[in-house]
């Protein structure tokens, strides 16, 4: 029995060292493979298990892939779609959302703002001189040179096909225009100031102005009512030169382009543009030892002048833009045209109470030439919205000036009938705007 025991008491610990030398050899216990079982037919849904493959990739339905020695990882949260004010507050230029400049939307654009201009002064007519001294001129109708006044103007105009700046430009090279848009478009404009005036006047207590213009025809003197003309305009004791002028400017034009020449933009435009000049002089005496306004304009006489010219015809012209940076560029805007000119002058003499020496209307038709040039900068607020600060000048050549209407004699009605065009005019001065896109 004992011996029973002792075999046994061996057996153990011959089987127990030979597993502490199969612990020492492996790290981790590893499982017999299971038999591979067959489905027993093509229908059936009993599943085949394999021998484990440590290299072998793990995957679960939405999750990467992973080893056995790796654990496979959840997928990332999708990242929140960016609202288009997110897009618009990330985008630094003056463009769709998405800084296409080649977008084939459609767009709407304007600008609206002020301006201040002035002309210069047309050539002197000389009205006044000391009556004891003819060649001591006093007054002439330079004098009454015309003030700056303030006026506004406006552009609405569409685009047919997105900003223009052509396809594949880049977001900080394109800005897509310093004026509101860079075709192709259609826009229309209006800008005006008015009015200036002019006022010059001399006075003298011993009533020796007299007028250079001859008061007498061949017939006797040129009256006014029942008064001679020589009862307000020689001694007098004032005489007086005043000017109104007033301009409106109407244009519908179209853009085509734009062409970029590196940071350069250009767009062709040709279009339509109606141009108004509107000038009132006057030359007034008072009667010696009165002043103008006394005795409800008894004593005074005018001999008045009103010109308008009105300019229709085609003009060519390009816009010009130079992006210097994302938001700021210059840019120059010039354009010019031959038109039709429908000149109405009207000459008249009267005393302030309503006599009246002659009403004469004059009409003629000719050609003029106009030219404009608009140049400046621009900086852009936000990606829709702009500030536009430039200088206008504006020339145009063979127009009926007031000042050109004066004869050196007051009998000639003839003459006064006729419309002297030969003048020219130049109009300048600056302008604030604020443009946008939408």
């Amino acid at each position: 029995m004992k011996s029973f025991y002792k075999r046994g008491l061996l057996g153990l610990a011959t089987w127990g060292w030979a597993a502490s030398a199969a612990l020492a050899q492996t790290t981790a216990p590893a499982l017999l493979p299971l038999p591979s079982v067959e489905p027993r037919d093509a229908n059936s849904r009993t599943a085949a298990y394999r021998t484990a493959d440590p290299s072998a990739t793990l995957t679960l339905p939405g999750y990467t892939g992973g080893t056995a020695d790796s654990p496979p990882q959840p997928p990332a949260p999708p990242a929140p779609a960016a609202s288009d004010f997110d897009n618009a507050l990330h985008n630094s230029t003056w463009d769709d959302g998405d800084c296409d400049c080649g977008s084939t939307r459609g767009r709407w654009f304007g600008v609206i703002g002020g301006l201040a201009m002035g002309r210069t002064r047309a050539n002197p007519y000389w009205t006044t001189a000391d009556s004891n001294n003819n060649a001591n001129q006093l007054l002439n109708s330079q004098n009454a040179g015309p003030k700056w006044a303030g006026g506004g103007q406006v552009t609405v105009g569409y685009g047919f096909a997105g900003g223009g700046c052509g396809t594949g430009s880049a977001c900080g090279s394109c800005g897509c225009g310093s004026l509101g848009y860079l075709g192709p478009g259609i826009a229309f404009t209006y800008w005006g100031i008015g009015p200036t005036t002019g006022f010059s006047q001399v006075s003298d207590s011993n009533n020796n102005l007299s007028t250079l213009i001859n008061l007498n025809g061949s017939g006797g003197p040129v009256m006014i009512g029942s008064r001679p003309a020589s009862d307000f305009f020689d001694n007098s004791h004032q005489q007086r030169i005043t000017r109104d002028d007033r301009v409106n400017n109407f244009e519908l034009n179209l853009l085509q382009g734009a062409w970029m020449v590196g940071k350069l933009q250009v767009a062709a435009i040709a279009g339509f543009r109606y141009f108004r000049f509107d000038e009132r002089l006057a030359y007034g005496g008072a009667a010696a030892g009165s002043d103008f306004g006394d005795i409800g304009g008894q004593n005074e006489a005018f001999l008045a002048f009103r010109c308008t010219n009105n300019l229709y015809g085609a003009q060519l012209g390009a816009l010009l833009n130079y992006n210097v940076t994302d938001k700021f560029s210059l840019f120059a805007v010039p354009k010019a045209g031959l038109y039709g000119n429908q000149m109405n002058c009207r000459s008249m003499l009267f005393t302030g109470d309503g006599q009246t020496g002659f009403d004469i209307p004059s009409h003629k038709s000719d050609f003029a030439f106009l030219g404009e040039i608009d140049s400046g900068f621009s900086y852009a607020l936000t990606q829709n919205l702009r500030v536009i600060i430039g200088y206008r000048v504006v020339g145009v050549a063979n127009v009926a000036l007031a000042d050109n209407q004066f004869l050196p004699s007051l009998a000639d009605t003839n003459g006064f009938a006729q419309v002297k065009q030969n003048g020219s005019l130049i109009l300048h001065g600056a302008f604030a705007s604020l443009g946008w896109v939408f």
